[in-house]
């Protein structure tokens, strides 16, 4: 009855049935708003496992109700990782309990960073897009103060993220969406927006970001088909080892630094399951029947991890980066491949490269135009070392060695090949290179 009020003939009666039905509304809905918050907390806290830890968490911190995180001055997993994935695994850590009664404002103090990179930053920005509704909800704010030279690679950096894109994270002068129109006009920067992808995107989104990367740039057809191909091979791999989890896009497009070169930085990370452990579990499986190419070669790469073990020590190398590094080579897939297209499949990598090879200034020898993450290892691909045939595992097949011998046999180069202190729970993809020339705005 309380429903239907409005078929009441007496006019008393209704509205007091119209006042009980809202009551009941407000009712069921502060219930549904706790469940749901609850439960939206309860998955945030597993999703981000990894990242939280209430050590983190120091009443020490806390004055008059402001809890102060200072970045350090290198804020970049490639350069600084166990300090960069302590402070992501610090802020990660405010959604705890212990904090919610005493702090009414998270400050974070980025004054004092000289680097800030993208990867990292797009790591951070990925938990901040799921912490900040959590904080509003315990009625606590944020606020984040800029380094103070605004001509520094880390300012334009994190104007380039959404850790202050949102309406939430700002400076107390001027909004990031002013700062950021005043760049693009004043230094011609492209912004790869930063951008939370679902599954329904893949088809579109390698389109999208060609288009952010060289909107309103006259001399880029040359570089199109190169960026195409290399922003599809990233997405595809996306699609099919994220488990249909989110990923993240951030980047920049500079026209020109004090080399006269134009350069691109792009950042994707995916949640997910690692490489080695994709890799691992697909060769550790008995129960599926292989092509015989495939098996040839799943055989060859279990005698490669046998051949790697004396290599293994606890603080540098060991099964899991083992894993990483054959999971490079062309040839070498965690899904099934059909006899006919053996090269279509783990080829990835080989192909990004190439193109990356065709478009890049590869100058620098000790630069690595790819840098990738995946759980606790870290691979530099530089410009010193390159793919090329080899017979190892098989005659058709390309093969990347870092030393110099061009060896799958010999130990790798620490310097290209590293293990973490810490272990992200996904695969980061980070594009970092000149172009052979200039970009030139229209």
């Amino acid at each position: 009855m309380i429903k239907k009020f409005w078929k009441l003939t007496d006019k008393h009666d209704r509205m007091n049935a119209k006042k009980q039905l809202k009551k009941y509304r407000k009712k069921n809905r502060n219930k549904k708003n706790k469940y749901n918050s609850n439960t939206y907390e309860n998955q945030y806290k597993h999703e981000y496992k990894n990242f939280i830890s209430d050590s983190y968490i120091k009443l020490s911190n806390i004055n008059n109700g402001v809890y102060t995180i200072n970045c350090p001055e290198v804020f970049s997993l490639r350069d600084n990782y166990s300090m960069s994935f302590e402070f992501i695994s610090h802020i990660s850590s405010l959604a705890c309990n212990t904090i919610y009664s005493n702090v009414k404002l998270i400050y974070i103090n980025l004054k004092n960073c000289k680097v800030y990179d993208l990867d990292a930053s797009c790591v951070l920005d990925s938990i901040m897009y799921k912490l900040v509704p959590i904080l509003k909800r315990h009625n606590i704010n944020s606020k984040v103060d800029f380094p103070e030279d605004k001509d520094s690679l880390a300012f334009k950096n994190i104007i380039t993220t959404g850790f202050v894109n949102e309406k939430w994270w700002h400076t107390k002068k001027l909004p990031t969406k002013n700062i950021r129109e005043k760049l693009k006009k004043t230094t011609g920067i492209r912004f790869v927006d930063f951008n939370k992808n679902n599954i329904e995107n893949y088809d579109i989104i390698t389109t999208k970001i060609v288009e952010m990367i060289f909107s309103d740039f006259v001399n880029k057809r040359k570089y199109i088909k190169s960026m195409g191909k290399i922003i599809s091979e990233i997405v595809d791999n996306v699609r099919e080892h994220s488990d249909n989890k989110s990923w993240y896009i951030v980047g920049n497009v500079i026209p020109r630094d004090e080399h006269n070169k134009s350069s691109i930085r792009l950042v994707i990370f995916n949640y997910g399951n690692t490489i080695s452990s994709n890799l691992k579990n697909f060769m550790d499986n008995t129960n599926i029947l292989l092509p015989s190419k495939q098996e040839k070669i799943v055989n060859a790469s279990k005698e490669i991890i046998k051949k790697h073990i004396p290599f293994f020590k606890p603080d540098y190398y060991e099964e899991e980066q083992a894993y990483m590094f054959l999971a490079i080579q062309q040839g070498i897939s965690s899904k099934i491949i059909d006899d006919n297209n053996i090269n279509k499949r783990g080829s990835g990598i080989y192909k990004l490269m190439n193109e990356i090879y065709k478009i890049s200034d590869l100058s620098d020898t000790e630069w690595a135009n790819l840098s990738l993450v995946s759980g606790n290892t870290m691979i530099k691909f530089k410009n010193k070392y390159k793919y090329k045939k080899n017979d190892e595992i098989d005659n058709d097949l390309y093969q990347i060695n870092f030393n110099d011998k061009n060896s799958i046999y010999c130990t790798q180069s620490s310097d290209c090949i590293k293990k973490l202190k810490y272990n992200i729970s996904g695969t980061l993809i980070y594009l970092d290179f000149k172009f052979k020339e200039e970009l030139i705005n229209e």
